[in-house]
């Protein structure tokens, strides 16, 4: 009865990965298709404003109902692995009920064996084939760890190759030169796809000029920027660039860094590094002198500092003129002001009691209209004192708008 257990869930198992083996493989898929939805979806979010602003909606939405078709299949396709899969485990676990009674019978019907010991042998045969079905109970958890760990094999192999190349590879050489040109001699580049290089083994791009580089379909164009630039420097050969100037590599997709327009137009030097007439004339040359005079009053505020005697009698009067509303039965004062810092300009409000949003809101846009903060970002924070020997000084809720 002991090997008759363990032939039947011998068997089982036999079966159970003959039948969900292609789990494997259906988790794998349907691990990639919903990365690649994922990534349709972050970079439609990422250009919303670009895909909206050309009316490509229609486009992007037949592109992610492709990639969702894609996971919906894929999930299809493990579905019914996994029914086949429930199938054969629950029609053992079924057979195994009546098993041990059809494997014992012959030597009951023939005396040698009592029904108590029949009832005995089956409970035996159950408690061994219990023991060993753990494999056919498990086998889709086992599936879907399997295909989770060959996507991390493959990313650890990308790994590691790229640890080799690291080590093994020889580098470009990169120097800077006296001159304003920029020179390429004998370029050779290790790409994941094999070597390539320039059909001209010396190149010199001077200052001003505009050179095609023409390549077919799949010939690493974009690893031959990113050597140009110092990003891949495996290879052989030398680049030479202008010691004296600086270079602009564009990207194939434009990056905007988040922070006002001065500071995008000076990424990734500092913005004070540019005064207001080298950003005056940067715009001018781009065709965009109609911001500058917004600019330059947008500036004008960013260093803006009021003294605290002259900003106290203005908001004295603007209080006495329309009051902060009542909060919880119990009117909040604002004891007085004073500007905590420019670039940008921060004032601080100290209270009773808390202020409501939309009076805070009132203060900034009177504040913008009397002294001249138009166009230039402007944080209003709030500081709650309670009464004298009670908390004072103790910080309440903050707020600022920009």
């Amino acid at each position: 009865m002991v090997w008759a257990a363990v032939l039947y869930s011998g068997s089982a198992s036999l079966v159970s990965y003959w039948v969900g083996s292609s789990l494997i493989d259906r988790n794998e898929q349907r691990y990639a298709r919903e990365a690649d939805l994922r990534f349709s979806l972050v970079r439609v979010n990422e250009h919303i404003d670009a895909v909206a602003l050309a009316a490509g909606e229609a486009d992007e939405a037949r592109r992610i109902e492709v990639d969702l078709s894609a996971v919906l299949k894929a999930t299809a396709r493990l579905v019914a692995g996994l029914t086949n899969l429930t199938w054969i485990t629950s029609s053992y676990g079924w057979i195994t009920l009546v098993a041990p009674i059809l494997v014992a019978a012959p030597l009951y019907f023939q005396g040698n064996l009592t029904f108590g010991g029949l009832m005995l042998a089956s409970g035996a045969f159950l408690q061994v084939q219990s023991s060993l079905r753990w494999f056919v109970d498990n086998f889709s958890t086992i599936a879907d760890w399997r295909a989770t760990l060959l996507r991390v094999a493959v990313f650890r192999r990308a790994v590691i190759e790229s640890d080799v190349m690291h080590d093994s590879r020889s580098r470009i050489t990169y120097a800077s030169g006296n001159s304003t040109d920029f020179e390429i001699d004998d370029l050779h580049i290790a790409a994941p796809a094999g070597c390539c290089m320039l059909k001209e083994t010396k190149a010199k791009i001077r200052a001003g000029e505009r050179v095609l580089i023409a390549a077919e379909t799949g010939t690493a164009k974009t690893v031959l920027f990113r050597a140009l630039a110092g990003l891949w420097p495996w290879g052989s050969g030398s680049v030479t660039r202008p010691a004296a100037a600086e270079i602009l590599y564009m990207p194939r997709i434009p990056y905007m860094s988040p922070g006002t327009l001065r500071e995008i137009l000076a990424y990734p030097s500092a913005a004070e590094r540019f005064d207001s007439k080298a950003v005056a004339a940067a715009l001018t040359r781009v065709g965009m002198q109609r911001l500058v005079p917004a600019i330059e009053t947008a500036l004008a505020g960013w260093e803006t500092r009021i003294s605290t005697g002259r900003l106290n009698a203005w908001l004295n009067g603007l209080i006495a003129a329309t009051p902060p509303p009542v909060r919880g039965g119990r009117q909040p004062k604002v004891l007085f002001a004073t500007q905590a810092g420019i670039r940008p300009p921060h004032v601080v409000l100290f209270t009773t009691r808390f202020l409501e949003a939309s009076y805070r809101r009132f203060v900034e846009r009177k504040l913008r209209e009397e002294f001249g903060f138009d166009g230039s970002p402007l944080k209003v924070s709030m500081r709650i004192r309670e009464k004298r020997g009670r908390n004072a000084g103790s910080r309440g809720p903050s707020a600022s708008r920009h």
